[in-house]
């Protein structure tokens, strides 16, 4: 990057950078809590016998570490004082953090019981991301206005292959991303076939 950033397009590269911090982070804690619900589940050997799950009591258990886990990144994460006894509160909690509920995780493990495995977590897991993404994507542009088109159009080197005049910037938003993870300026393949495309040279 340069000092030379249009300011509106340094505050779209900083929201991206928070939003991939907390996609990372929400992952990370989502496996481990996981891994520390499954202390519970351990034989007398130390080994993880997921057939425990299918005692009713032993799911409630396992979801209540699960959910813990969560609570206690989310207050970190949201500087919060809900107490876990608040349902609705910490489901307020969970939503915000991880686009996750209590119910969602109880239904999850419920359903699956001792066939719940790290890698059906993780499904769950990306599937929680996905909602994150939907939820957050439209705010790390929401500063911007189509007569910003130009400056991202000239910023990312694409002078020469688009009418800005014809974008929106939801048209230009792509070309930022992918400046932005070092591949290089825009070329004629990602925006042949658009309306706003000029003719490619001969």
């Amino acid at each position: 990057m340069t000092e030379d950033i249009p300011e509106k397009i340094k505050t779209y590269y900083e929201r991206r950078k928070k939003l991939n911090k907390l996609l990372t982070s929400t992952q990370v804690e989502g496996s481990k809590a996981y891994d520390n619900a499954t202390d519970l589940l351990k034989d007398e050997d130390g080994e993880i016998d997921l057939d425990k799950l299918k005692e009713d009591d032993m799911r409630k258990q396992f979801i209540d570490k699960i959910t813990d886990h969560y609570i206690s990144a989310a207050k970190k994460r949201l500087k919060s004082e809900v107490k876990t006894e608040d349902e609705f509160g910490v489901d307020m909690l969970l939503s915000g953090y991880a686009q996750v509920t209590k119910a969602e995780i109880e239904q999850a493990v419920n359903e699956k019981k001792h066939q719940y495995t790290k890698d059906v977590h993780n499904e769950v897991s990306k599937d929680l991301k996905k909602k994150q993404i939907n939820k957050l994507i439209p705010a790390l542009s929401s500063h911007f206005e189509d007569s910003d088109v130009s400056d991202i159009v000239k910023y990312t080197k694409a002078d020469s292959l688009v009418h800005a005049n014809r974008m929106r910037i939801d048209d230009a938003l792509p070309f930022l991303d992918h400046f932005n993870k070092g591949k290089g300026s825009v070329t004629y393949e990602h925006v042949e076939g658009k309306h706003y495309a000029k003719k490619k040279a001969a």
